[in-house]
């Protein structure tokens, strides 16, 4: 049965459509890595609702699900004016002209296409002759969490929501769960358990790739800066073992994107947001003044917005970096140009969107989630809270202790990074620094609040 195949082809037909009503100026095969991501962001939530309201998830919900896609694809394709047939001829002239123009761009995709797809046969589940499953460490430790997901959907004759935790008893799960039900609605469509984790994985950590180095390449101008800002953020960072020598920065395929599959399909909505935004509030574009323009900005906006709200039950983290980052952006446009329409157009489906899950989600967070929390760990805490900070001379000693003990950790953990970042900052250009600001602040930001909202990262 290929239900599976059909459903993803279907999701991607809806970004597409999606992505034809938008004045972005799409690179080469950009648009789709961005097609990819939005139209399952907004096929998983709609095959969700309806399993919501009939009470489980059926095989009927997601053939009734590729219906509505597929409709709303073929209305929004009217829209745009294109048809099925000139669609798949600019997507082949797009690989074509890649192929002989640009084979600088597709030989690096295709390398990372071989990356995560060694990453996941090798590290998800590998069995052996003797039936045994293996994995890396992180994927050991957090997959029996997602697998209890995933068939709790697939095999639970009813569900309701809030769901039940699959872990524990009486107890409701907050935790973001949407890419989980998105291998279960993979599974339920004929997949079986580990190529119902694998293939998704693999897609989403391909767009992710795609995507940060098409959004470094819009912020440069260069291939080069795109490829190297991707490798970097493939090897950066260290192995497990040096927590006692104050290096705490672990490499994130290893510690975040092979474990956590929520982040896997929330940094790749993510970084679709953040070429919108770059692409609508930060990038100089003088034909943008037209009436035309501003409405392609608009729309730009508001995609954003509807993404951002579609987030908090898909990765709470990215919501968060994501909304932080688009209030700041949005509002300095407003401040610059004094049109309002840049905070309606985004905030309005971000609120609406959104507040119904963060009612939900507060539900299950931890007392410890947005406190103060100064120096990033708790070893780190305890020295400045130590500190004496009893009268102003003496805050003013604690203040350059905790300015030294900050830089000699991130000297440690990051220093190469930084030194990359401020290279890069000053020799960019305007509009590229204006972009960066949001992301330094919420750097400054994690570094004094919690950010975990979680008891042991699970509820």
């Amino acid at each position: 049965m290929f239900l599976w195949a059909i459903f993803i082809t279907v999701s991607f037909l809806l970004g597409l459509s999606i992505s034809y009503l938008l004045d972005y100026h799409f690179q080469s095969i950009e648009r789709a890595f961005f097609s990819f991501v939005v139209g399952h962001a907004l096929s998983i939530w709609v095959v969700f609702l309806l399993s919501c309201l009939i009470g489980s998830l059926r095989v009927g919900n997601i053939i009734f699900c590729i219906g509505i896609c597929t409709l709303v694809s073929v209305i929004f394709f009217r829209m745009a004016k294109k048809s099925g047939k000139w669609v798949v001829t600019d997507l082949k002239q797009k690989v074509s002209t890649m192929w002989c123009e640009d084979k600088y761009t597709l030989s690096f995709l295709l390398f990372i296409l071989l990356y995560v797809t060694g990453m996941n046969v090798y590290g998800v589940f590998r069995p052996d002759d003797a039936g045994s499953l293996y994995a890396f460490h992180t994927v050991w430790a957090d997959y029996p969490f997602h697998t209890s997901i995933i068939t709790s959907f697939v095999y639970k004759d009813a569900f309701s929501f809030p769901l039940d935790n699959p872990q524990f008893l009486h107890a409701k799960m907050h935790y973001p769960f949407l890419m989980d039900f998105y291998s279960a609605v993979l599974m339920k469509s004929g997949l079986d358990l580990r190529s119902s984790i694998i293939i998704p994985n693999i897609l989403f950590q391909l767009s992710f790739f795609a995507l940060l180095y098409f959004l470094a390449f819009k912020l440069t101008g260069l291939k080069g800066v795109g490829i190297g800002a991707t490798l970097i953020f493939i090897f950066s960072g260290f192995p497990t073992g040096l927590q006692s020598a104050g290096i705490h920065f672990l490499n994130p395929i290893y510690a975040v994107i092979m474990p956590q599959r929520t982040a896997i399909i929330g940094m790749a909505i993510s970084f679709v947001i953040y070429l919108l935004l770059f692409d609508a509030l930060c990038a100089d574009k003088q034909e943008k003044t037209s009436t035309s323009g501003r409405s392609g900005r608009h729309k730009e906006l508001m995609l954003a917005g509807v993404l951002i709200g579609l987030l908090p039950y898909i990765h709470a983290h990215s919501f968060m970096a994501t909304g932080f980052v688009a209030l700041f952006l949005a509002s300095f446009a407003l401040l610059k140009e004094r049109e309002v329409k840049f905070l309606a157009f985004l905030l309005l489906p971000l609120l609406i969107l959104s507040l119904p899950q963060v009612l939900f989600i507060r539900a299950g967070v931890s007392q410890d989630f947005f406190v103060f929390f100064p120096g990033w760990t708790e070893e780190n805490r305890e020295m400045i809270m130590g500190f004496d900070w009893s009268s102003i001379p003496a805050s003013l000693s604690s203040i350059a202790r905790t300015t030294f003990l900050l830089e000699t950790f991130w000297a440690l953990n990051a220093g190469a990074l930084i030194i990359l970042l401020s290279l890069g900052f000053f020799k960019t250009r305007n509009e590229t620094r204006i972009f960066y600001l949001p992301f330094l602040l919420l750097f400054f930001v994690a570094n004094i609040v919690n950010f975990q909202p979680w008891f042991f990262d699970l509820f």
